[in-house]
Parts: C-alpha cells; structure tokens; sequence
C-alpha cells in the first residue's frame, strides 16, 4: 500500500536506517533552486548503488512530466529541462542523467538526512533528461492492530396500537382520508367521522442480536482489513462498516491511528446461540519500499479473532393501555383494548351573499385530528379533513367593446377606432366596455419585412366573450376615417371562447378598427 502525504508528520519521527531523527522536510514553501548543489560525472548508467547503501531506487525512464509517479516521489512541475518534485519518504539521493558523453548530476542529501521535495533539479550540461533515479529510505511500520466487540441479545413481547381515521360520504362503502364537497347556497351535507383504534399483542417474539466490532489502527501506516463475524448456532450474521455507503462493507482501509465500529444484527429462530465471534483479516502486505509487518502483535499470520458471550435478555416492546383522544368528536378516555368512535356532521352552504368573497367563493376545512398515545410511548396521530366548496351564482351583464384610441367623425356613439402605433408600443390599448369599463387589452405586431399584421385581444378577470357567433370583428383602416365606420361592414369576423384571441393575417395599415361583444360580471 501506498503512504500518502498525511503520514508524513508520523515519518518525521521515524528512526532511519543511517541512524537519528529525520529532521525538518528540506522543501521550501516557495521554490528556491535546489538545496543541494549537485555534483556531476559520465557513466552509462549510474544507480544508487554509486552513491549511497541501503536505499531502494525507483526510476523514470524518460524525461519526468507533471503527474509521473516513480516509487514515493510524484513530479510536481516541469520547466524547460528543470523539474521540481514532492516525496512520501526521505531521498537520499536524486542522478539525472542527460546530454552527451553520458553526462549525470547527483543531489545527494544525506547530509540533510533525506528530503521530502526540492527544485529545479536538471541535467549537468543543462540537455534534455534522458531519465531520473530516485534513491529513498525504505519505511518501517511500527505498532499494530486491536480488536475488539460486543454483543446484545434480547427477545421481544411486542404491543403494537394502531390508529385510523377517516371521512364516510352518504352512499359510500369505504371512508376517505379528505372528503370535498361543492355545493350551492342551502345545500347540506352529511358525513360520518370514523376514528379506530386497533390493538395488537405478539407474544414472545423478534430474538434479535446486535453489537459492534472495533477495529483499532495503533500502526503508523494506513492498514487494510477484512472484518467478518459469526454466531454458534449458525444463524445468519448481517455485518456492515460503512453504512452511509450501500450494501454490506466489510473491506476496509484505515489510515494511521484511525479505528472504525463495524455494526452487526443477527435475528435468529430461538435462544440456542451463546457465543459470538469476530474475525478480522489484514488484506494488504508492505508495500515495497517498506519493512516490517502489519499485523496483531505477535500474530504474524495477520488473522486475529475475539468473541462475547450471547445472553438473552427479555424485552417488553409497548404498552397494555393507550390514551385516545378527539377534541372535535369530544372524546377522551384510558383504553385497554381496541376501541372505535363514530360520530356524524352536517356541513351546509350559507345563504346570505355576505358570507361569500367578492368572486362569490366560500371555503371552508373542518380538520380533525385524534391522537393515540400508549402509555410511555410516541403518540401516534390520525387525521381526516372535510372541505365545503360553495359557489353564489353569477350575474352577467352584456357589453359592447371597443379598442381605446380616436372616436368616429361625426358619429353619435362613444366608439373609436386603434392606430397601429398605440396597439404596438408594447402595452397595447384598452378594451373598453359600455364606454366605461376597462375589460382587456389589444396589441398588435408585425414581424421583420412582414406584408401582414396580428391583433391579440386578452380579457380581464371578470369579463368573457359573449356566447354567441361572430363576436370579434376587426377592420383595417388604410385611411383616416372622415365618419363612422359600421360595425356590420367589417371584414374580418372571428368567434373567441376563452379569456383571449389572436387574428393574425390582417392586412398592413396605419389604423383598426375593433368592436368585441362581451359580458361583464356584476356579481
């Protein structure tokens, strides 16, 4: 396995194979040139071998690039024929080789007793590298492995309460959670509210076993595991050491110092079980560039076991009595046994105006709530609602509409007719309804290099267009009118249902004319 940057603080105190405390790591913060000035020779190929003893090499076979792994060491930058680098474990020695007449510089640290990164190291002529040799100390593991686990069993009598409650309509067989009923001004209706409050004892039941197993890493590396555990009755054992992380992880990586609880849950037929073991497996060896073994003390085979005993104990799950309550239906009362409430309303629309909104709306919720606590337990909630949806009827008005714009010449009525450049500003003009009333808007538009014109009309709330043929009608005005213009000699007739229409396809001119037969609700 690979040490990462996070145990370098654990190697700073680690003793070396040359003898002392490893000291300070030599890299500077901000890149400085190399702490060590190289010396240089030609060889074909020099290892470490030339330089230092008991050191492990690792080689980059080509010039480095940013990224490239070789043992502990990763190559942090490359500048032209310079790199700089970071190291896992102490280097003793760097050659990079390079140029012509087998030409090598050698970074020895020994002196500094290793280093865990330097800079711009390069080439003795200042060439292109040919390859690096990375010269390290091997790292050795101290400390090892713990175990350790609990056990809880117990059996259950379980008394589970259950609450239900709900709505019953006239005519229905089964009750609703939220019952709507839409009505007009004296209409009533009746509901039953059910509210059920159901008992349930077990007996002797749920044999459950649960616990957990600590394993403990006092290395000074990170250590991989396999953690498993079984019961002696052979019942099924569910174990999991990660349960953020889905399915069962029993394969585990803990880095230095790091510990973990692994969860266990068994449920097995009967008492039979009485003892419980965990096994915990190393899955890794050192790696390479390393000494030593990870493991359980003096348990070289990596493999370390530890039990618990299983003792059930039992445990009552619930209570005998509950306390039942519903404020709505009046009723409160200490219950033993299932019990149920049955209690019917009447719900009916007012008749006086006043009590409706001014778009002649009137809603009204009864919520209902009963709530069933067992004695030192969680109350448990049931609820059912009935809304009343009443309508006042309407009263709708019909009305002559016109676009806002110029009256007729001449004419003895309020009409008027739109220039195009009103109707396209943006805003449009108003639709206006028995010469008083705003009941929408009118906008027009033209397309880029467009031979035609659309209109939109869009009423507002409270208006509609009349029921009956033929209520738009639009007419362009190439000229400027010099009198009225009759609404029965308009050209383009249109029928609109909904709250808006758009006519599209109208011939280009400077004015419109525009009648709309609508009704406006007065109530």
């Amino acid at each position: 396995m690979r040490t990462t940057r996070a145990a370098l603080a654990a190697l700073a105190t680690t003793s070396l194979i040359f003898g002392g405390s490893l000291a300070a790591p030599a890299f500077a913060t901000t890149p400085t040139g190399p702490d060590v000035k190289p010396s240089s020779g030609t060889k074909d190929n020099p290892t470490c071998g030339d330089f230092t003893s008991g050191a492990l090499e690792e080689k980059i076979d080509r010039a480095p690039q940013v990224g490239d792994e070789a043992g502990p060491v990763t190559i942090t930058k490359v500048t032209g024929n310079t790199f700089d680098f970071v190291s896992d474990l102490p280097v003793l020695v760097i050659v990079v080789k390079g140029g012509t007449q087998s030409a090598f510089n050698v970074y020895n640290y020994t002196t500094l007793k290793g280093t865990f990164g330097d800079d711009g190291l390069t080439t003795s002529t200042g060439q292109e590298i040919s390859h690096v040799s990375f010269c390290y100390l091997p790292f050795k593991p101290t400390g090892e492995l713990t175990v350790s686990k609990t056990a809880v069993a117990t059996y259950d009598r379980k008394v589970s309460w259950a609450l239900t409650k709900d709505v019953l309509t006239a005519g229905s067989e089964a009750g609703q959670a939220d019952v709507t009923y839409s009505g007009t001004p004296g209409q009533s209706f009746t509901s039953t509210w059910n509210v059920q409050a159901t008992k349930a004892d077990s007996g002797p039941r749920d044999h459950l076993i649960t616990g957990k197993i600590t394993v403990t890493n006092g290395t000074n590396m990170q250590a991989t595991v396999n953690v498993a555990d079984t019961l002696d009755d052979g019942s099924r054992v569910d174990l999991d050491c990660d349960p953020g992380t889905e399915g069962a992880q029993v394969t585990l990586t803990l880095a230095a110092g790091a510990g973990v609880d692994c969860l266990y849950r068994a449920a097995p037929g009967g008492t039979s079980a009485t003892l419980n073991t965990a096994t915990v497996t190393t899955v890794e060896t050192v790696p390479a560039g390393h000494v030593g073994f990870i493991g359980f003390g003096e348990n070289e085979d990596g493999v370390k076991t530890t039990t618990a005993a299983v003792e059930f104990t039992e445990n009552l799950d619930g209570s005998d009595s509950a306390l039942l309550r519903d404020d709505l239906l009046s009723y409160s009362e200490t219950i033993g046994n299932s019990a149920a409430i049955v209690e019917s309303r009447t719900d009916t629309c007012p008749t006086e105006r006043s009590a409706y909104d001014a778009f002649r709306k009137f809603t009204t919720t009864v919520e209902n709530t009963a709530v069933l606590t067992p004695t030192g337990g969680t109350a448990l909630h049931g609820s059912a609602s009935v809304t009343l949806n009443c309508e006042y009827p309407a009263t709708w008005k019909g009305e002559t509409a016109t676009g806002r714009g110029t009256a007729y010449p001449g004419s003895g009525n309020w009409f008027m007719y739109s220039s195009y450049s009103a109707l396209s500003n943006g805003t449009g003009v108003d639709l206006v309804a028995g010469q008083h009333f705003d009941a929408g808007q009118v906008t027009a538009s033209r397309g880029l290099a467009s031979n035609s014109t659309s209109l939109t009309i869009v009423l507002d709330k409270g208006y509609r267009f009349a029921g009956v043929l033929e209520n738009v009608k639009v007419q362009p005005l190439s000229t400027v009118p010099t009198k009225e213009v009759k609404v029965g000699s308009f050209s383009v007739k249109r029928t609109a249902t909904g709250d808006s229409i758009t006519i599209s396809g109208l011939a280009n001119t400077a004015n419109y004319g525009i009648h709309v037969d609508v009704e406006r609700q007065v109530d």
